[in-house]
């Protein structure tokens, strides 16, 4: 089951996010946080800390003007590891090309602080696999 707290700061923080406010609450992020993502995987690398998570906020903003997040469920796999389902709503940057996609993060935390985030962009199905595998 999940730490009801740890949901409500997921929670809230996505409808930060929705609203605008595209930052990760310090008080809830470690200093060496991790943000995986496909942006990452592209550059050949990890976004890591608070300066991190700016730069990782800046690359998407880079490429994308909209970007809207639906939380739907969560569920944690294992002490420590929490996997959200919904969806995202992209829009280009340069294309105008609007996509609504299913969407999973992965959420790893210590005592409720977020140490390494991953989103997969309609690749649910992996994001399940890999939350179940440790």
């Amino acid at each position: 089951m999940i730490d009801p707290q740890f949901e409500q700061r997921l929670r809230d923080g996505f409808a930060r996010w929705n609203a605008g406010d595209h930052s990760f609450d310090p008080e809830w992020t470690a200093e060496d946080v991790e943000i995986h993502s496909a942006v990452a995987d592209f550059a050949g690398t990890v976004y890591r800390g608070q300066e991190g998570v700016r730069q990782w906020v800046e690359d998407m903003r880079e490429v994308f003007d909209e970007w809207q997040l639906r939380l739907d469920d969560l569920e944690e796999f294992s002490p420590g590891r929490v996997i959200g389902v919904g969806t995202v709503h992209l829009r280009g940057r340069g294309s105008g090309v609007s996509v609504d996609q299913p969407c999973a993060w992965l959420f790893d935390h210590v005592d409720g602080v977020l140490t390494r985030f991953e989103p997969f962009l309609n690749r649910v199905a992996e994001a399940r696999a890999i939350a179940a595998g440790g």
